[in-house]
């Protein structure tokens, strides 16, 4: 199984596979000239309550809510992080470029069901 670091912030949880996060340490350790330069590491899969998932504000962002996050890390490690967690300030609905910024951390379920190992059948419950 694998290892993944988890950040919260504002009741949003985020999610980052090991790899991201050495990347991000690596990442934190450039002069702030260079982390300009360079994208912040991704993907962070985000995830929010089942109340909050369940309206249009949430649901068309947010790889989805705690039940599939729970689904997903089952038989894993789970580590604290501290990383930035998208959609957790909500400036992806202040339009313009913050919410620009903000969506390109979106992630799908696709992307999650390939970074936790699972295949798309893995979701089909009986």
């Amino acid at each position: 199984m694998a290892t993944f670091y988890k950040a919260i912030n504002n009741g949003t949880i985020g999610i980052m596979p090991e790899e991201t996060y050495q990347a991000f340490l690596a990442w934190l350790k450039l002069v702030p000239e260079a982390r300009e330069a360079q994208p912040y590491p991704t993907p962070i899969f985000t995830f929010v309550s089942e109340e909050h998932y369940a309206t249009d504000r949430y649901r068309h962002i947010v790889t989805g809510d705690h039940g599939l996050m729970d689904f997903l890390l089952e038989g894993h490690t789970v580590v604290d992080g501290s990383f930035y967690v998208p959609f957790s300030n909500h400036t992806e609905l202040q339009g313009g470029d913050a919410a620009e910024r903000e969506l390109r951390y979106r992630t799908t379920l696709a992307d999650a069901v390939k970074a936790f190992g699972l295949t798309s059948t893995s979701l089909i419950r009986s």
